[in-house]
């Protein structure tokens, strides 16, 4: 939450838009250079997916490769709302590590480029944005698979194109994806742990481009959106009962009570005791 606000501040003020990197609990003050390495190497694990956001030291546990295609819907599901400038990115997560024991077989390659290029000529017709034709010769597909970095230019080559098409004829706004969106949001406003993250895999977008059309849909960012939500809540609860701001702000999702009451004077131009008060008074 810290961070999240961090980086609304820094965007706002500043027009910085930050990567944060969260290193693992520790139970001492002289465990904290250990708490450390972990921030960094999260945040090198992060800076290969995200330009911006918020990553934790979990994020990765166990993670070989940085764009899991089998995780959070499908290989469509995740190709669906790319942008063009994903491209690179998302050939790096899929395939994975040059290092990786399982990018070292050829024929694991042919099927992640097979499995790629059907479903970028599938996708191509789903939106009747061009023609990308499935491949036809397998051998072909093959020979490009016989090295990773040719499997990882021609996986480029064909993504390239397909999002450029897509993007070129798409007639058709995120409407149906951001009320989603927004719905998810106003369902778990209270959940302090929600995040950009959270919503964008409930909607099946990455992160980046979520962020990007959900601020041109909406005209705010989701930081500004999810507390604009938040302070109507805690707006409808000081008007009702004599609840504590603690309880209020948990209630809103802050678990901080008195950056709840600066965030919402800032919003609303009173305190929340002040607010409390003239309601009564009315």
């Amino acid at each position: 939450e810290f961070c999240q606000n961090l980086r609304h501040e820094l965007c706002q003020v500043l027009g910085w838009n930050a990567l944060c990197a969260i290193g693992a609990p520790v139970s001492r003050v002289s465990a904290l250079p250990e708490s450390y390495r972990t921030a960094k190497d999260t945040l090198l694990q992060a800076s290969a997916c995200a330009e911006d956001g918020v990553f934790g030291s979990t994020d990765f546990a166990g993670v070989q490769h940085e764009f899991d295609f089998s995780a959070g819907g499908s290989l469509a599901d995740k190709l669906r709302h790319a942008a063009p400038e994903d491209v690179p990115r998302i050939v790096e997560g899929y395939f994975g590590d040059s290092a990786a024991q399982d990018v070292q077989s050829v024929l694991y390659r042919y099927y992640l480029l097979m499995n790629l290029l059907v479903t970028a000529s599938q996708l191509a017709d789903e939106v009747q944005a061009g023609s990308i034709p499935p491949p036809e010769d397998p051998q072909a597909v093959l020979g490009q698979a016989a090295t990773l970095e040719g499997t990882k230019a021609c996986a480029a080559e064909v993504l390239g194109r397909m999002t450029r098409l897509c993007y070129r004829h798409q007639n058709v706004r995120y409407s149906a994806e951001i009320s989603r969106a927004k719905e998810f949001i106003r369902e778990n406003y209270a959940d302090s742990g929600i995040s950009l993250h959270m919503v964008a895999a409930e909607v099946g977008f990455s992160p980046n481009h979520f962020s990007t059309v959900f601020s041109q849909e909406t005209g705010q960012t989701f930081v500004e959106y999810l507390t604009a939500v938040r302070i109507e809540a805690a707006k409808h609860l000081l008007t009702k009962g004599n609840s504590r701001m603690s309880d209020i702000a948990f209630d809103v999702g802050y678990q901080d009570s008195h950056y709840f009451s600066y965030l919402f004077k800032k919003h609303v131009g009173v305190s929340p005791r002040e607010y409390r008060s003239r309601s009564e008074e009315g």
